[in-house]
């Protein structure tokens, strides 16, 4: 099953993207540094605009690749790797679901990218299928569901319209990866009560409202840290691959 976005929207998006960030507002850098050894490669799935792979290709020298379906993987985000000093690999411009390579990685991650699909376990497997034995897997999204749900069907549904709420469900991830072979070595929420409005919404009262949603948001998340199942913004899973467990490839589409 094809992702709930179509892969226009997604190019549309990705045509202005900016490719500078602040580092010290990328999330997971704790988790990252708490669960994370230096050396090997690492491949993203959805990895444009790679913001996620210069980070960690810098801070642990890991050989960055990654998959990704608009073009803009291959003609816009090597040279963004390459002027931050990461060495890199493949890039692949496919269908995540059509892709069947030969190589595994000793890091394979997502962010944001598996709450697109309603197949969610069908996306997890195929994950886990790119890892080495011994290798990790992290996977992370936006928490969609409770408490944020209601703020996103209220002020951003439209944005919430490209998410399947039923693939955030870290009940459901974690059986999946242990079934296929993966220890968990960190599951959870991440920061507290984040929100944010997707910035192509029409002005008016409700986003006017929504900003001061947001506002009030980001004030909660720089005084607490309180990750809860009903607010937190994001929800984070680590887990490595038992190096005795059966060799494992994607299955064809």
């Amino acid at each position: 099953m094809a992702s709930i976005v179509s892969q226009d929207f997604w190019d549309e998006q990705n045509a202005g993207v900016d490719f500078r960030f602040d580092v010290a507002a990328l999330n997971f850098r704790d988790l990252f540094d708490a669960h994370l050894t230096p050396g090997g490669s690492c491949f993203e799935v959805g990895c444009f605009p790679g913001r996620f792979l210069a980070y960690l290709c810098s801070r642990f020298g890991y050989v960055a690749n990654g998959i990704d379906a608009t073009p803009y993987v291959r003609t816009r985000m090597p040279e963004f790797l390459r002027q931050r000093g990461v060495a890199f690999g493949d890039f692949f411009c496919e269908d995540f679901l059509k892709f069947n390579p030969k190589q595994r990685y000793d890091v394979v991650c997502s962010f944001g990218f598996i709450e697109h699909f309603s197949n969610v376990e069908e996306i997890i497997r195929k994950h886990v299928a790119l890892v080495r034995p011994g290798g990790t897997l992290i996977l992370a999204c936006p928490n969609f569901r409770r408490v944020q749900f209601v703020f996103h069907r209220v002020f951003d549904a439209e944005n919430l319209r490209h998410h399947v709420t039923s693939s955030m469900d870290l009940e459901a991830w974690r059986r999946i990866l242990e079934e296929s072979g993966m220890q968990i070595v960190h599951e959870g929420y991440y920061r507290t009560a984040q929100f944010w409005i997707h910035p192509d919404r029409p002005k008016g009262l409700m986003t006017s409202l929504g900003g001061s949603l947001v506002r009030v948001a980001d004030l909660l998340d720089r005084h607490l840290d309180v990750p809860t199942s009903w607010l937190s913004p994001f929800m984070i899973s680590i887990s490595r691959k038992v190096a005795g467990a059966a060799h494992q490839r994607p299955e064809p589409s």
